[in-house]
């Protein structure tokens, strides 16, 4: 697969799918408690939808009501990486706890996948790809799952809230998980382009007078 090459061109879209998605909260909470959504439904944000908010009219099995926003089927949301690669980007809102579920409140939420069949993104990939969608937290930190769709294609959702974890246990829950669905030595692996990219822009930054 091929590596990615981030410019300015493609920060310059990232910025703009960033700006939409903060003026354009999808509101997951509200949908859940008017029973638009139900649990178990698939995530507005998700690849797997096969039809549009504009067409979901002509298929009246699909669960979710035409009044969804369908994330992935929206150019706002969506940046094109070097061809192979579909990063879609939104903001959620998962609601606030009530002692007895937890709340994430307002979630950055991105998922990525490719165009090769039977191929999924790497790690180091999708953690770039947070990076330059302004992720707080490494992929090992944030909440992971991954989504099949179409029949041969897997996409990585990625999640965490934007006021960062509600509390340590909860964090500590999702590195425990974590720890049982990415490969080993992935987060050895995170840390060192980590490491690499914060060096070549402190170089930038020297040799710029910065």
């Amino acid at each position: 697969m091929s590596a990615i090459i981030v410019d300015e061109s493609l920060r310059g879209k990232i910025a703009e799918v960033i700006k939409y998605a903060q003026d354009n909260v999808i509101d997951l909470a509200g949908l859940r408690e008017s029973g638009q959504l139900k649990e178990g439904d698939p995530n507005p944000i998700q690849n797997q939808f096969k039809h549009s908010v504009e067409n979901i009219e002509s298929h009246p099995d699909d669960k979710v009501e035409a009044t969804l926003v369908v994330a992935g089927d929206k150019t706002e949301h969506v940046v094109f990486v070097d061809k192979n690669y579909k990063v879609v980007y939104s903001h959620e809102n998962h609601g606030e706890g009530d002692g007895e579920k937890i709340g994430l409140g307002i979630c950055r939420h991105l998922s990525m996948s490719t165009s090769i069949l039977g191929m999924t993104p790497n790690e180091l990939a999708v953690d770039m790809m947070l990076e330059e969608f302004g992720f707080i937290n490494p992929l090992y930190n944030c909440i992971i799952w991954p989504e099949r769709f179409e029949e041969s294609q897997i996409a990585i959702n990625v999640i965490e809230p934007i006021d960062d974890w509600p509390d340590d246990e909860v964090k500590a829950m999702v590195n425990e998980a974590n720890k049982k669905q990415l490969r080993p030595g992935v987060r050895e692996s995170i840390d060192a382009r980590r490491a690499v990219s914060r060096n070549a822009l402190r170089d930038t930054e020297i040799s710029s007078g910065v």
